[in-house]
């Protein structure tokens, strides 16, 4: 998941002359994975991750629907906590066009992205689809200007936003900018946007394990059908530390690399 993807001048000119993305309908796919109140000193719920990071989840311009997919039983209520989980979800859902997907307490992440996916595409009218992962610090604008690049009109038809950990320090990332921003091919699910086309055309497999090989299976699917997934610099991102490796064993890795390889015809490792 290394190439590049080609940046001509060209490409420079169109983007400083493209017209903005016209008012749209964006459904953002938020899954709550991990955050659980039967999970002890949970970082998520005792850093109050997710009133933080959704500061940040609205438009100037596209009318959003935010589909949070959770397990209620789990979701940490505490009634005396404004940034509980809970009450920051009812904060949320007073401003309308919110969704509350449940999902068994035992489901993968995969689980929790098919199940947004299928409310997006089922339940909304909307133009584009957006993943978010609750544990990601998005710049000010930053689903509006992933929509736009997502409206782009070149083969790029899956865009993420990239990872500028190792580029920046917190302190710095709202301030951030490259006056030349690279693209590469890629695919996360921290911050993803699809026009709905796209959505329709892949399938979210939820036999899958792990996010890694969800991920370069979601690739693997676009890629077949002649489109191009690619991460932009245009749209940095801050992931905070999400501890995959209590959730995700090197058991699931094995059973999806082998499942993986089935499907393809041949294997990677991560």
């Amino acid at each position: 998941m290394e190439s590049k993807i080609s940046n001509k001048p060209v490409n420079d000119a169109i983007d400083n002359f493209m017209t903005v993305t016209g008012k749209s309908t964006v459904a953002v796919i938020i899954p709550l994975y991990g955050y659980w109140s039967d999970i002890k000193d949970n970082p998520l719920v005792k850093e109050r991750v997710l009133s933080v990071v959704m500061q940040r989840i609205y438009s100037h311009t596209h009318q959003l629907y935010l589909i949070f997919v959770a397990n209620p039983q789990t979701v940490p209520n505490d009634l005396n906590d404004k940034y509980s989980v809970a009450n920051v979800l009812i904060s949320m859902a007073q401003a309308g066009n919110v969704k509350a997907i449940e999902v068994d307490r035992n489901a993968s992440y995969s689980e929790y992205i098919e199940t947004g996916m299928d409310c997006a595409l089922n339940e909304t009218n909307a133009q584009y689809v957006m993943v978010f992962n609750p544990w990601v610090m998005i710049q000010e604008n930053g689903i509006d200007v992933l929509v736009d690049r997502a409206n782009r009109a070149d083969d790029a038809k899956v865009i993420s936003g990239f990872d500028f950990r190792s580029l920046v320090e917190p302190e710095a990332f709202d301030s951030a900018r490259i006056n030349i921003p690279t693209e590469e091919l890629d695919l996360s699910l921290n911050f993803l946007a699809m026009p709905r086309f796209m959505a329709d055309l892949i399938k979210v497999d939820s036999q899958y394990l792990t996010h890694q090989y969800l991920e370069r299976d979601l690739w693997q699917q676009v890629m077949s059908k002649g489109y191009a997934v690619i991460t932009s610099q245009r749209v940095p991102i801050f992931p905070f530390d999400f501890p995959w490796n209590k959730y995700e064993t090197k058991e699931d890795k094995q059973q999806d690399k082998e499942y993986f390889g089935k499907k393809w015809g041949f294997t990677v490792d991560y």
